[in-house]
């Protein structure tokens, strides 16, 4: 997951909705890279999320999103742990 921070005002073709300078919002590295990549770093920057906001099963999805593996009996802050590390 990537925290994506607009700064310049553009439509979001994918989730049809207006984002507005200094909105964020959550989405797929893929996708974050994908609106840096088409928009360019005049309309959007590309951040970290913020993992503790995040549930464990979440955090685990982004750990395999990344390569990441994750023991069953991991804590929320283990998994957040090997995400940092």
């Amino acid at each position: 997951m990537a925290m994506v921070k607009v700064l310049s005002p553009f439509y979001d073709l994918v989730e049809k909705v207006d984002r507005q300078a200094g909105d964020s919002f959550e989405t797929t590295d893929d996708r974050a890279k994908h609106l840096l990549d088409v928009l360019g770093d005049a309309y959007v920057e590309i951040g970290a999320p913020n993992l503790g906001g995040l549930t464990k099963q979440q955090l685990v999805e982004l750990a395999a999103e990344r390569g990441i593996e994750v023991p069953k009996q991991a804590t929320k802050a283990q998994v957040i742990e090997l995400l940092e590390g």
